[in-house]
């Protein structure tokens, strides 16, 4: 059987229609503009061959997180009150209510990450979850016809993330809110973009594509420039 990518991996989630159909005012919020997610953007231009890493073991441990049960709350809190003003329409609030305060999105996240040996407590782990995911989504192409280059893409955030002294600084407070919040924003784009493609809403499909090309541009990164090769990402 072809893969299908990435965001296909997300099957414990699955969007209504009206629900699908109006994602794409959220991604304007300023939730999703973090400092934390922005330092993990790579230096795309050279390819992997830019990615020789001069970190330390002790670096990359540091990538690594204890979660807390009172940061998970405080998160989806700070979802619910960054997202439920983008949305006028009861069902839409209601369906974005039920996406934050179930399981199911975080569920789904971790059963991609674990499907390429990835954890949900690592900071490079998440963050190139998120980057190919919403690559996946914005330019509708399949990353898992690329193992090699996931990989690469790992190992140049994971390097530039390891000797970044901000990043290094980073409470695990600060590095598990960031985590959910790039594992809710990819899961659900990946889960909508999939609802509308099968029901062959192609206007609201590419609505979806600008709303989250736009808000990944802001942090730095043109995820429409990006072409995932064996080498990871490079632009063309």
């Amino acid at each position: 059987m072809k893969s299908k990518g990435l965001i296909l991996l997300v099957g414990l989630v699955s969007v209504t229609p009206a629900f699908a159909q109006d994602l794409a005012s959220i991604y304007s919020s300023s939730v999703f503009q973090q400092g934390v997610i922005g330092m993990g953007k790579p230096t795309l231009e050279a390819g992997q061959k830019a990615y020789a890493s001069s970190a330390s073991r002790s670096d990359l441990d540091a990538l690594e997180f204890d979660t807390s049960s009172s940061v998970e709350r405080a998160t989806r809190q700070k979802l619910l009150d960054a997202l439920l003003p983008s949305s006028g329409d009861p069902r839409v609030q209601a369906s974005l209510r039920k996406s934050i305060e179930s399981d199911a999105v975080w569920e789904s996240f971790d059963n991609v990450l674990g499907h390429f040996g990835y954890s949900s407590d690592n900071l490079a782990d998440v963050t190139t979850a998120y980057y190919v995911m919403t690559w996946e989504v914005v330019n509708n192409e399949d990353a898992a016809r690329y193992p090699s280059g996931i990989r690469a893409a790992h190992q140049a955030i994971e390097s530039a993330m390891a000797t970044n002294p901000e990043v290094q600084s980073l409470s695990d407070a600060e590095k598990q809110e960031a985590c959910e919040i790039m594992a809710y924003m990819a899961t659900v784009a990946g889960a909508a973009k999939n609802e509308l493609r099968d029901s062959g809403d192609t206007t609201r499909l590419a609505q979806l594509q600008a709303s989250i090309h736009q808000s990944v541009l802001r942090q730095g990164v043109d995820l429409r420039r990006l072409r995932l090769t064996d080498n990871g990402f490079v632009n063309y």
